[in-house]
């Protein structure tokens, strides 16, 4: 059990034998002895009926010239650097049987990739097909990670408040030091207009170890300043993980209520400036359903309204085995009159799937406008109805949401630019 004290706030990594390993880097040791022994082994000669990715992703290409695939996931147990990048290694991607013997490696070293993040099972071949706008190649070469589920999180939905803390590293002893400060402008829960705030703070992965700051009565805007302690995390390690701050309000005879929450990857943190933050809450999700990047272009010289599906995180299941078929539908919608639909295939057995798929329709300039996009997100199902995941709407005037509606209008004051925006998916009717 990790060893943690509500009045020194501290967690020890170190107190469990997994986190000692990690804390005195041994776990890469276990995990492959003769790689770390005799080093990473060249790479192999490319076989027939295999090709080899780039390492750099999209900056070379990959086979036939379309975008390099497969940056490995931090989470994996990939090390960052200092400006969170991800670390890159190089794949195989097997298209013909092998021998029994060729998925044995003497020295550990070689990790091969199916091309479907998560372990999701593979869909037909024109699955693979990558988008050709250069301008997106980012996102066809990043597999999904802890990391990447709370990056590129956009504006809230909701003004829930703000929250001001500070973060701290000591590179000798391996101590992450995080001072909650202030919030202010915190939304109120109560029926006097106020709430009772306190802030639970987690590092993700972990989510069964938490500590908790005091509870400041009747006050939208609460001072805190009260310093945690997370020891024995080495600083490649902790790269690795998502600082989860989320504000409630305490009650004391029901539940807490859910003020807002805060996801900072703590990749993107540059510990040698002692950075300090002002980060706006983001209102707590109901129904997680999860959400979709969508990319909006509009060419006026063309009259071509063009949306690209890239992907989608953290869906829903909705199949007894835990998992999902997904697909998306795309209706081009003038009022309440669907005119044209396209559908992206389906991706079995995913909840982080990849499409990539672009979808193009005929709309004048003149009534852009008066159009929407209805997106919509189905679990596929062999058997019966197919079931809906989540929805989302895109238009100036009927957005389901604000980011929806802003996406929508910056894509107007842009012409033939793309705007990429991640949305949360919403519920049916």
């Amino acid at each position: 059990m990790t060893m943690f004290s509500k009045r020194t706030h501290t967690i020890s990594n170190a107190s469990t034998f997994s986190g000692w390993l990690e804390s005195v880097g041994l776990d890469d040791v276990i995990a492959n002895p003769c790689a770390c022994i005799f080093g990473e082994p060249p790479p192999e000669p490319t076989m027939p009926g295999q090709r080899r990715v780039n390492q750099k992703g999209s900056q070379r290409g990959g086979v036939n010239g379309g975008p390099g695939a497969g940056a490995t996931g931090a989470a994996n147990g990939g090390a960052r650097s200092k400006r969170g990048n991800l670390s890159r290694q190089t794949t195989l991607e097997v298209e013909e049987p092998k021998s029994p013997f060729s998925s044995f490696s003497f020295f550990g070293g070689n990790q091969r990739s199916t091309g479907v993040p998560n372990g999701g099972a593979a869909g037909p071949p024109t699955e693979e097909k990558k988008s050709s706008n250069p301008a997106l190649a980012f996102f066809n070469n990043r597999s999904i990670s802890l990391v990447d589920m709370y990056t590129d999180m956009g504006e809230p939905t909701e003004k829930c408040g703000e929250l001001n803390f500070g973060l701290e590293y000591d590179f000798a002893t391996q101590t992450l030091k995080l001072k909650i400060i202030q919030a202010r402008d915190l939304a109120a829960k109560d029926t006097n207009g106020l709430s009772d705030p306190y802030v639970r703070v987690t590092l993700l992965p972990d989510k069964k170890h938490r500590l908790e700051t005091k509870i400041k009565r009747r006050t939208l805007n609460p001072r805190w300043n009260e310093t945690f302690y997370f020891e024995g995390f080495p600083i490649n390690k902790l790269q690795a993980r998502v600082l989860h701050l989320h504000c409630y309000d305490y009650d004391r005879f029901s539940r807490d209520d859910s003020i807002g929450e805060i996801h900072l990857p703590l990749c993107q943190v540059d510990f040698t400036s002692k950075p300090q933050y002002w980060k706006p809450l983001y209102p707590p999700i109901k129904e997680k359903l999860g959400e979709l990047l969508v990319s909006l272009t509009y060419h006026p010289s063309k009259n071509t309204l063009s949306i690209v599906i890239l992907k989608a995180k953290n869906l829903k299941a909705k199949d007894i085995n835990g998992k999902s078929d997904p697909y998306v539908k795309v209706w081009l919608m003038f009022g309440d009159k669907r005119v044209e639909k396209k559908k992206t295939p389906v991706y079995k057995c995913n909840l982080n799937p990849i499409f990539n798929a672009t979808f193009e329709f005929d709309v004048p300039w003149e009534q852009i406008r008066d159009c929407a996009l209805d997106v919509q997100v189905m679990d596929f199902d062999t058997v019966g109805r197919n079931e809906l995941i989540g929805k989302l709407c895109l238009g100036s005037k009927n957005g389901s949401g604000p980011s929806e509606t802003k996406q929508w209008q910056d894509m107007i004051a842009k012409p033939r630019q793309a705007v990429v925006v991640w949305h949360r998916l919403k519920p049916g009717d």
